[in-house]
């Protein structure tokens, strides 16, 4: 059986990047720190959401809101609040 690592696009590893030092981030939050447009930030979220390198919660300070985290970093309550 032969296994092949799924390569990721450039936007998504830098939004991985940008968790994997920070975070959790919302939405708005990853478009400001990666410079990223709001669809191809949408885009690298759900492959990496997809391929469990990135988690979400929602916010306890807006429920409309995700913060958005790398699995390793558990998100605490700070800035947005976690549940």
């Amino acid at each position: 059986m032969v296994f092949f690592a799924v390569s990721l696009p450039p936007s998504a590893e830098r939004v991985l990047d940008v968790l994997a030092h920070g975070g959790p981030l919302t939405h708005r939050d990853l478009v400001a720190a990666t410079g990223l447009p709001p669809r191809t930030l949408r885009f690298a979220l759900a492959r990496l959401r997809t391929s469990g390198r990135v988690e979400w919660r929602w916010s306890l300070r807006d429920a409309r809101q995700r913060l958005y985290f790398a699995p390793g970093r558990a998100p605490s309550v700070g800035q947005h609040g976690v549940v």
